[in-house]
């Protein structure tokens, strides 16, 4: 039995990006949390969200907010213009939980809706 999981909570390095990606236009939000990883150390990882869970991260966060992730680790391997062989490693994001409050959504009050699908994204 394998397992991959992360559990964490982190600080945003910067304001997510949302991309649409392919013909069906699938939300997919780009990110990176700083980590303290409790040694006087800090872990920047790369997180990638999709569907939903992307549009409400890029909705309700920005740059400093605290956010609680699950997520499993994936690599991705590509060759790049000139041959070389390159990869990364990154959190794909299962579910999130606000940590600090946000009591609104960029530029927009939350509704009753908006609310119960907000924190219905909970681990």
């Amino acid at each position: 039995m394998s397992m991959n999981t992360f559990a964490g909570i982190g600080r945003m390095t910067k304001d997510p990006v949302l991309h649409h990606i392919g013909e069906k236009n699938t939300p997919k939000a780009t990110f990176r949390l700083a980590i303290d990883t409790g040694k006087d150390e800090t872990a920047f990882v790369g997180v990638e969200a999709w569907g939903d869970n992307a549009e409400l991260i890029a909705d309700r966060f920005s740059k400093g907010d605290r956010i609680g992730i699950t997520a499993s680790l994936r690599t991705s391997e590509w060759t790049d213009d000139l041959g070389e062989k390159k990869s990364r490693t990154f959190l794909r994001m299962d579910s999130f939980e606000f940590i600090e409050p946000r009591p609104q959504a960029r530029g927009v009050e939350k509704t009753g809706v908006e609310r119960s699908q907000a924190e219905a994204v909970a681990f």
